[in-house]
């Protein structure tokens, strides 16, 4: 009997985690998420743990009558059925709960479990209106062990201090890593892939910007990186209409004008770093701020979001040697959705990944390779050879073929590495993110020598 691995949600980096990229999130609802923040309530929990019986026992139907409409929309118990499928396929089945907390902030009151599934443990969040209906649903990795910092990276040599970026009505808190020797210096700011990620884009017990932080900072170069706004503001963002440019340039902005505030960091020396989605976004906010020094994309995808997603399904569906009958039948109908929204054929209340059609048709509208060859300042293209989910074969050679003869861009392939620039060996699998790891050194080494020699 072979062994299950059912099919995961795309992270967008990134994430999907969600869509383009970070397959690593175990996401439910795509690129955005409910939150809420602060005091227990009995009721709500006895209700959300109800709502999270009716999961675990696959009453799909059951779940969406206690469901408020938004969530019926987002989330019918078709795409819910799909969701927990490929919940339970790579965190396999579920066995207990180990702990519950509820917080409350306005109308909501969030509860989070913490649960053992056979092969992962997992956060479980079901945010509750006052009257027992739910409003959001989430899933994200448990807890890891304490962050053990790669060797490349000494805390002697910087400093660190929370900040907070305000976005119009949005607050956003953050870190920013300072050298300890040396001023003005450069600055980076790092921006996420898809989901909603934490300062540190954690992923299992992997937190690839705390590794870039430490490491560029241990080496003379500024950093800040902060929480997401689909972290922080699930709740305030309505998905259908919820833009790129919300969901990460702006923060982007904000961010590396900070950093161009602050005495410690040269402004003529700022660079925006996009990981995954955001390597569509670091473009953008170049465009809209002339100061940025240049920009850097870590595994970008050069080509539409649409194209990625059926075969990113089609690539985790074979990791076990073989797609069954129901793994092809929603990879079918995965890239039934994806051309519904290329060809604009789509409907209202049509989804792919959970995430509204809406959502993705934005997406399409977005040409990463214009958006760079619009560009005059320095751009770093940079991609790992075992990335699966922006393959070098078709996305790399396409920035190549494109943009390879601009002498304002640099292309970087780095032999061995997979969507987080972890070193591997062998075809990278889902199940590989669960595998605690660092940032390449060898990356880390490159990307602080081409700051340093731009100008």
């Amino acid at each position: 009997m072979k062994e299950r691995r059912k099919i995961l949600p795309l992270r967008r980096s990134g994430r999907n985690r969600r869509a383009v990229g970070n397959l690593t999130r175990l996401a439910s609802v795509s690129f955005f998420t409910w939150t809420a923040a602060v005091a227990a309530d009995d009721q709500a929990i006895k209700r959300a743990r109800e709502a999270f019986r009716f999961l675990s026992e696959e009453k799909f139907e059951d779940f969406a009558a206690a469901s408020d409409d938004k969530m019926r929309e987002v989330l019918p118990a078709a795409k819910l059925k799909e969701v927990w499928a490929a919940v339970t396929g790579s965190a396999g089945k579920f066995e207990r709960e180990l702990s519950v907390t509820a917080t409350a902030v306005g109308e909501l009151t969030t509860v989070e479990f913490v649960c053992k599934f056979a092969l992962a443990t997992l956060k479980v969040r079901i945010s509750l209106h006052k009257d027992g209906r739910v409003a959001g649903l989430f899933f994200l990795p448990g807890e890891t062990s304490e962050y053990n910092p790669p060797a490349y990276a000494d805390p002697a040599k910087f400093r660190e201090e929370e900040v907070t970026l305000r976005v119009g009505a949005f607050e956003l808190p953050g870190t920013l890593t300072l050298p300890k020797a040396g001023a003005p210096v450069p600055g980076v700011v790092l921006v996420h892939g898809s989901g909603p990620h934490d300062r540190d884009e954690t992923i299992y017990g992997n937190k690839p910007f705390k590794d870039l932080a430490w490491g560029l900072a241990t080496r003379g170069i500024a950093v800040i990186r902060y929480e997401k706004r689909t972290l922080k503001y699930g709740t305030a963002l309505d998905p259908k209409t919820l833009t790129l440019d919300q969901e990460a340039t702006d923060d982007a902005l904000a961010a590396a004008k900070l950093l161009m505030e602050r005495p410690e960091v040269d402004p003529k020396r700022v660079f925006i770093l996009g990981h995954s989605l955001g390597a569509m976004a670091a473009p953008r906010a170049a465009r809209k701020e002339p100061r940025i020094a240049g920009v850097i994309l870590f595994a970008g995808a050069s080509r539409s979001l649409t194209d990625l997603v059926p075969e990113q399904i089609e690539y985790m569906a074979k990791v076990d040697g073989t797609i069954d009958e129901a793994e092809q039948k929603q990879l079918d109908e995965i890239r039934r959705q994806a051309a519904a929204i290329r060809d604009n054929t789509w409907k209202p209340g049509d989804t792919l990944l959970g995430a509204p059609a809406e959502y993705w048709a934005m997406l399409y509208k977005i040409d990463a390779v214009a958006d760079v060859r619009d560009l005059t300042i320095p751009v770093l293209i940079a991609q790992g050879s075992r990335d699966y989910q922006i393959p070098a074969a078709k996305d790399f050679e396409k920035w190549r073929r494109t943009l390879g003869d601009r002498s304002n861009v640099t292309l970087e392939l780095f032999d061995g590495l997979d969507h987080l620039f972890r070193k591997g060996e062998g075809p990278s699998t889902p199940q590989q993110y669960q595998q605690a790891g660092h940032v390449d050194e060898g990356t880390l080494i490159f990307l602080e020598r081409w700051i340093r020699t731009r100008r």
